[in-house]
C-alpha cells in the first residue's frame, strides 16, 4: 500500500504505536521495533510508526496477494483507529 497517514496528537501517536506493539507481542507476532512496529508474516508485513515531524501515525502493508494485504490492513487499521480515539 502507499503510506497511510492517520491524524493524531503528539502525545497520542506514541501511545498508539506502543499499544499496537503490545497487541502484536500478545499475539506472538514476529515484531521488529527499531523504528515503530514492523510485523513480519510469512506472506507479508505491516508497519506502524509515528511521525517525528508531525502529529500523525503512518502505516504501510504488503502481502503476497491483494487479499492478504487487505486482511493485514483491516486488522491494523482497526487497532489504530480504536487506540487513537
Amino acid at each position: 500500500t502507499p503510506e497511510i497517514k492517520i491524524p493524531s496528537t503528539d502525545i497520542k501517536k506514541k501511545e498508539v504505536v506502543e499499544k499496537v506493539k503490545e497487541y502484536c507481542k500478545e499475539k506472538e507476532y514476529k515484531v521488529i521495533d527499531v523504528d515503530g512496529v514492523r510485523v513480519e508474516f510469512d506472506d507479508g508485513w505491516a508497519l506502524v510508526r509515528y511521525s517525528n515531524t508531525g502529529p500523525n501515525i503512518t502505516a504501510r502493508f504488503e502481502g503476497k496477494t491483494e487479499e492478504y494485504m487487505n486482511n493485514l490492513e483491516n486488522e491494523f487499521m482497526s487497532l489504530i483507529n480504536e487506540y487513537n480515539k
